[in-house]
């Protein structure tokens, strides 16, 4: 007897699980926005596969609770890694990962990739793979 209940109980468990309404669409674009923030600068000494583009130490810092309408992320670059590697924000450049994503520059914010002026904030929409779409404003620091 005990048998036929523990069947009917895992069964109805079965069930119950493959009826589950779970839309993982729903679930997935929080995943699928901005991973990461990558900077650096150009040397034409550096002979690598990158053709001269040198990433430069950064932290990243998210502050998504301060703007319902953006996320802003700041990026912080410690002065005297900036000093040894002769850096400067007005002539870095910038790449985003965003997985399967997309990205386009927003209000006069450069393009990614190419040298450019970092040194005021920066505004990028990213598009997940589902169509959703949010603002981020970056803002580089040396400190």
């Amino acid at each position: 007897m005990k048998k036929i209940v523990y069947s009917l109980l895992l069964c109805a468990s079965i069930l119950m699980v493959g009826c589950n309404d779970y839309d993982v669409q729903q679930a997935a674009p929080e995943s699928t926005f901005l991973e990461g923030i990558n900077i650096g600068y150009y040397n034409p000494d550096v002979s690598n596969t990158t053709h001269g583009k040198v990433s430069i130490a950064s932290e990243m810092a998210e502050y998504d609770y301060l703007d319902p309408n953006m996320i802003i992320d700041s990026v912080f670059i410690k002065s005297e890694v900036a000093q040894q590697a002769n850096f400067s924000l007005s002539d870095a450049w910038v790449t985003l990962s965003v997985g399967s994503g997309s990205v386009r520059p927003e209000q006069d914010s450069p393009e990614l990739g190419s040298p450019a002026d970092f040194s005021e904030p920066v505004f990028y929409t990213v598009k997940s793979v589902y169509g959703e779409e949010r603002l981020y404003k970056i803002v580089f620091k040396i400190r």
